[in-house]
């Protein structure tokens, strides 16, 4: 069934058929078959609800609303609660080496409203956006929406390929057309878990300059780091020239709140802020991450979360040690939520669906990170494994004492498919 089919005041919108309909997310599949085991889902790149910071975030809320609540609950303007602002300026001050003010910030509803916004303000109908292949599905569909000249730029285990990526940037140049802009994650990528080396992080750097190509970088995992600090980010080497980084206290403090920031140089931030039409986001919800920022409790609680994940994805590589191996192959991320599994030929795909199914345990297929699977035109982005050899399995989410029972199951299910 056409989800996107015109309804009764008449057909969508281009730039709605263009998108596609929404990605349905994960979990969104079947829950429990009739007669198999409660699943256990690898799916979601959402907190552990453990870790959620729920009485924090309760007292501050009380404390503003006790002393500021006048202000809190009114509009709050478009760029967002000046004194979050000034704490993020002096938060990503220290991760990015430099000195930040408020005025190198707006707040946005989460990442996805900072792309959305940088999209809208710096992309056309007619330029061409590349993206990483695999890249998170959602970013995709938002880019798709404005624009739906998508070329995608291959991903390995040291991050996107520039060398890729120039080829690309330099046979539009060689046709008379150029690259609008490229957004990438490359610290802890959803969904592979690589990390850009510094090499080639100069290298894009070099290239996206030379070329005018606007860098959108994506810094949602990058402080759930394990172990050593990752390599500063693009925003950081560049001093802020031709990059927007976008971030999000999704992942670190939770999605719920639906805050997220877009950090760039002023003049920048000036045209995002003048495009925007969304009336601005929760200035009480602001006033209370401010509050537990100015604190201490969100460093401290990064902290926390840093030594949670990365226990829950050191039992995730053990048990895939113990029910995979041989079956699949998969990286080591140093940070973030997720690990890449590639399985061997010898699996078929879907009846690996069909068995993890019956096993009860859930993932999302490779298919749903490839720009060029997710058409558009009324079809929702795929979500089972179908034909992809590729899964995202999700540490963050799922109990840790669950992890091993879950990837036993999805061991099972392999060998299954493995004999079909």
């Amino acid at each position: 069934m056409d989800v996107l089919a015109a309804t009764s005041v008449g057909p969508l919108s281009e730039r709605a058929r263009r998108a596609g309909a929404a990605y349905a997310g994960p979990g969104s599949g079947p829950g429990r078959t009739p007669s198999g085991p409660r699943p256990i889902a690898f799916t979601g790149g959402l907190p552990d609800p453990i870790l959620l910071p729920t009485a924090a975030l309760a007292e501050a809320t009380a404390s503003i609303l006790g002393r500021d609540a006048n202000a809190a609950l009114q509009y709050g303007g478009v760029q967002g609660w000046d004194a979050l602002r000034d704490w993020l300026a002096g938060h990503c001050s220290i991760i990015d080496h430099g000195t930040l003010t408020a005025d190198y910030f707006c707040i946005t509803n989460g990442s996805a409203g900072a792309l959305a916004n940088v999209c809208e303000t710096f992309v056309d109908t007619g330029d061409i956006v590349g993206v990483e292949a695999p890249s998170f599905p959602l970013s995709i569909r938002t880019i798709r929406s404005i624009t739906p000249r998508i070329e995608s730029i291959p991903v390995d285990d040291d991050g996107v390929v520039v060398d890729a990526l120039e080829r690309t940037v330099v046979g539009l140049a060689g046709s008379g057309q150029r690259m609008r802009a490229f957004y990438t994650i490359p610290t802890f990528h959803n969904p592979t878990g690589s990390t850009l080396i510094l090499e080639r992080r100069h290298r894009l750097l070099d290239l996206c300059r030379r070329y005018g190509v606007l860098i959108v970088e994506d810094h949602a995992y990058s402080e759930l780091w394990f172990g050593d600090e990752p390599p500063p980010s693009l925003y950081s080497l560049a001093e802020g020239q031709g990059v927007i980084k976008i971030g999000t206290f999704s992942k670190i403090m939770a999605p719920g709140l639906r805050a997220g920031w877009c950090q760039a140089l002023p003049p920048v931030i000036a045209a995002l802020v003048a495009t925007r039409c969304d009336m601005g986001t929760s200035p009480l919800l602001l006033r209370a991450l401010e509050e537990l920022g100015r604190t201490g409790f969100i460093d401290q609680h990064i902290d926390r979360l840093r030594i949670a994940y990365e226990h829950k994805r050191d039992t995730m590589l053990e048990a895939l040690q113990s029910h995979c191996s041989g079956m699949a192959r998969w990286n080591t991320p140093t940070g973030g939520f997720f690990i890449w599994v590639t399985m061997t030929e010898d699996i078929d795909p879907k009846t690996l669906a069909a068995a993890a199914r019956e096993e009860g345990v859930t993932f999302v297929g490779g298919q749903a990170f490839f720009a060029e699977q997710a058409t558009g035109e009324g079809h929702p982005m795929p979500f089972a494994p179908n034909n992809s050899r590729h899964l995202r399995l999700a540490f963050s989410n799922v109990a840790e004492d669950e992890i091993p029972e879950g990837i036993g199951r999805l061991g099972r299910a392999m060998a299954r498919a493995a004999h079909a």
